[in-house]
């Protein structure tokens, strides 16, 4: 039974001790209210579970591929002198 219905969401109580869930207007039928009585059927789509399932598999195996199987190398780096006007400075830089 529809309890209340707000702009997008209805509270509608569910089974003998009214369990109270939120359901979104748009998916009710027109002219519904409250004190309506609805029938709400949820289903499993083990299908789109199996394809979602498979395209999650794919995209981790796509980023091993790309990035998991080498390690990365150490970046190189070299000193080199620089010209510095600062009494403070050493006159050494690190440059990649």
């Amino acid at each position: 039974m529809v309890s209340r219905t707000y702009l997008t969401v209805s509270q509608i109580l569910i089974g003998e001790r009214a369990h109270l869930i939120e359901f979104p207007s748009i998916l009710l039928p027109p002219g519904v209210g409250s004190g309506s009585i609805v029938n709400i059927a949820v289903h499993r789509n083990v299908t789109e579970e199996k394809r979602q399932k498979t395209e999650f598999w794919q995209l981790q195996e796509d980023i091993y591929q790309s990035f998991g199987i080498e390690s990365p190398s150490p970046p190189k780096l070299e000193v080199c002198p620089i010209l510095v006007n600062d009494s403070s400075a050493n006159g050494m830089g690190i440059v990649a």
